[in-house]
């Protein structure tokens, strides 16, 4: 039966153009006690209730979200009822903020930008756009800011990644990526800002100018470009890959558990039709393999940042295992410098710690592989918000978001150039 309404889903999708959430509700479940909190993780296994976990199960009094297609809601309303385990509507009807928010796309959509200076930071992009973006600040720039192609999607598309560099070869390197999960559109939108602060503040900025001058910056925006542009012509709450499973219907990999770390450990999961799903083994998909590739062939990479959204937390290794990474103690003090920066603008309030204490038990994530790969610094951000609106922060937030979350992508950078390894 599982089978047949995923055909079904897919078909729909291929008459009508995009999967509508009419009635769909984000609920927000806390569990109180060792009990619950189990029988909610019996709930994220139940597949025949089609149910998404943004935020998943941790430990007890954290919250956990989910969304809840209409056709299911009684029952597991009815679950939680008879458990005694409380609830809370997040949001009413997801498909009344997905109509805000392709209105206001639409509304701001104005003939394509002449130039960088003219691009619209505060509203959301097609990952056309964000490749036009691309090539022109590297018109724009061409001494400074140049384009590589680390490699091409599963659906052919290419893997761009911007380098900011002063000149040098091979010289100590920071990479950053955002995008990894296509839903989370903050963090392309923080992408697309963050390429501009870095041309910008260059030269203006001393403390940007002085890593520039013996570092150089990596930034991937769309890391899965697939997933991306499936979210604006297809389904908007996409997450994964676009790659076909064989023997399944359902479609795609979890980018953020397909890395040799812990791959297959629990954390991940062993099902195609899951948010989570792991992939057949480890770096299956391109759009890993290529920055696996890239890393490996760079050799001199020093820090490396992964950006997703939403929760509000800094982490650091590990996420497959509890033992403490062998840098804990520094990782904890260069994030705990990072949130109070971030923290400084705003007011906007970040938890940080290591992933598996932080938020939960993640095998065959990106940042566990690439410290296991010898690169100090490496940290994963959740941005905005706490839940409010989830994966569907409002356009006005990007700017602001983007903003405090510099400041902490400063700090690390430069305590990363100030204490070479």
């Amino acid at each position: 039966m599982m089978r047949g309404l995923f055909v079904f889903a897919a078909l729909l999708v291929a008459v009508f153009g995009k999967v509508t959430f009419e009635g769909h509700k984000v609920l927000r479940i806390v569990p109180k006690d060792e009990v619950q909190l189990s029988l909610i993780k019996d709930l994220e296994e139940m597949m025949e209730f089609e149910l998404d976990f943004w935020r998943g199960v941790t430990t007890v009094s954290n919250p956990v979200d989910v969304r809840v297609p209409f056709h299911v809601l009684k029952s597991v309303k009815d679950y939680l009822e008879t458990q005694n385990i409380d609830y809370s509507a997040m949001i009413e009807d997801l498909q009344m903020i997905l109509d805000k928010e392709q209105k206001e796309m639409a509304a701001a959509r104005v003939p394509q930008a002449k130039n960088t200076d003219s691009f619209d930071f505060a509203n959301y992009h097609t990952l056309e756009e964000i490749y036009s973006f691309q090539d022109m600040l590297v018109a724009e720039n061409p001494n400074f800011v140049s384009k590589i192609v680390i490699g091409q999607s599963y659906e052919g598309r290419p893997l761009n990644v911007l380098k900011f560099s002063t000149g040098g070869t091979n010289r100590p390197a920071i990479w950053i990526d955002t995008g990894i999960h296509s839903r989370e559109w903050v963090t392309q939108a923080s992408g697309l800002w963050f390429a501009k602060k870095i041309v910008t503040d260059y030269g203006t900025d001393p403390a940007l100018t002085a890593i520039l001058s013996q570092m150089d910056i990596f930034l991937e925006i769309a890391t899965n470009p697939d997933g991306y542009a499936f979210t604006h012509s297809s389904n908007r709450m996409w997450r994964k890959t676009r790659k076909p499973n064989p023997g399944s219907s359902c479609v795609g990999v979890d980018p953020n558990r397909n890395w040799d770390a812990g791959f297959g450990e629990p954390g991940a999961s062993s099902s195609p039709c899951s948010e989570t799903y792991r992939g057949p083994s480890a770096h299956s998909e391109s759009e890993v393999k290529s920055i696996v590739d890239f890393v490996k062939s760079h050799g001199n990479i020093k820090a490396f940042i992964s950006i997703h959204s939403y929760s509000q937390m800094l982490m650091y290794p590990y996420g497959y295992k509890s033992t403490p990474a062998n840098d804990a103690a520094e990782l904890h003090k260069v994030a705990q410098k990072a949130i109070s920066d971030l923290t400084s603008l705003y007011g906007t309030k970040y938890t940080y710690g290591s992933i598996i204490d932080t938020i939960y038990q993640a095998s065959g994530n990106t940042i566990d592989w690439t410290y296991e790969q010898g690169i100090k610094y490496s940290y994963t951000f959740e941005l905005r918000d706490e839940g409010r609106y989830g994966f569907l922060l409002p356009a006005s937030q990007i700017i602001p978001n983007a903003q405090e979350t510099w400041l902490a992508l400063m700090s690390i950078m430069d305590h990363t150039s100030k204490n070479p390894y």
